[in-house]
């Protein structure tokens, strides 16, 4: 989520833009993001800072206008992939090797 967080409630590139940060992106697969940008080395307190408070505090500046537009992320994301070579053998080898009702031992 880059729309805010509870302290600093508007779209979390833009300071880095402001900063003359580059490379903003984020990768996604089923266990992780990566969130990544690079910052001038002038700047690593602000970027740590906006970090800290996305990661920390963002449950207060969520509503459904906001999960909304990440959904539309996320799909737009699927649609990319869905047409590549192997996409539909992982989803067959997920449904596999997790199926439905599958109980993990503590």
């Amino acid at each position: 989520m880059f729309n805010g967080s509870e302290h600093y409630n508007v779209d979390f590139f833009k300071p880095l833009q402001k900063i003359g940060a580059s490379d903003l992106n984020v990768t996604t697969n089923e266990d992780r993001n990566n969130c990544f940008e690079t910052v001038p080395v002038s700047a690593p307190d602000l970027v740590l800072s906006l970090k800290s408070d996305r990661m920390g505090h963002f449950k207060a500046a969520i509503d459904q206008a906001k999960l909304d537009e990440q959904r539309g992320v996320v799909q737009n994301e699927l649609r990319q992939y869905a047409n590549e070579p192997y996409t539909i053998a992982e989803e067959l080898m997920a449904k596999a090797l997790f199926p439905a009702g599958l109980k993990l031992v503590k």
